[in-house]
């Protein structure tokens, strides 16, 4: 899995860790700083074993301290430092791709069906005569 890495000036070190993964397809940004981690993602898919695994991977390949190696109390354990949130969908944040490719497939659709409805009016015309 790869990262991209930024740190952050400012109070304290910060590090930003940004990740993409396929399975599930989400966004991942990993603050990690004085006061704890806390995890964004884009969407809310990912199940408390998934999201256990990834915490330990973080701590395993360096990202995170190595104290959440071993982390197994809920994923918001009281006073673990970490929390996992999830970005709220903003409003119109919609892909506006995948609405313009379902509204030309709809348009294309009724097109064909229009189409496909005058020939065989046209047929039923001319078989009449």
């Amino acid at each position: 899995m790869k990262a991209q890495r930024r740190i952050a000036s400012g109070l304290g070190s910060r590090h930003v860790f940004e990740f993409s993964p396929r399975r599930p397809k989400n966004r991942l940004r990993v603050t990690h700083n004085t006061t704890g981690v806390w995890i964004l993602a884009a969407r809310d898919n990912y199940s408390p074993r998934d999201k256990l695994v990834f915490i330990h991977y973080l701590a395993e390949e360096g990202f995170i301290p190595d104290r959440y190696r071993t982390f197994s109390i809920g994923i918001e354990g009281a006073g673990a430092g970490l929390k996992w949130l999830v970005e709220q969908p903003r409003m119109g944040s919609n892909n506006p791709g995948t609405a313009q490719r379902a509204n030309a497939f709809m348009i294309r659709l009724l097109t064909f069906a229009f189409s496909l409805f005058l020939i065989q009016i046209a047929a039923l015309v001319l078989m009449s005569r």
